[in-house]
């Protein structure tokens, strides 16, 4: 008998950070895909004129991280 307990790792050990870059790639593939700007899309989704989905949360998650990742430059 074996003892099976949780797995506890870094999130670094599961995969590399994200860069900067790659951020704004993800960004800009969601801008062409609804055809709006992180900026229109920041306002919409504020005030709640879009419609909640996996992706637009998403997107405002991108927006958030790109934010930090440029305050940490």
């Amino acid at each position: 008998m074996d003892w099976i307990g949780l797995t506890v790792a870094h999130a670094e050990q599961l995969a590399p950070p994200l860069t900067l870059a790659e951020v704004n790639s993800s960004i800009k593939k969601l801008e062409k895909s609804h055809g709006m700007t992180s900026k229109v899309f920041g306002k919409k989704w504020a005030t709640g004129a879009v419609q909640s989905s996996d992706d637009k949360w998403l997107w405002n998650e991108l927006i958030a991280l790109r934010a930090e990742l440029r305050r940490a430059e």
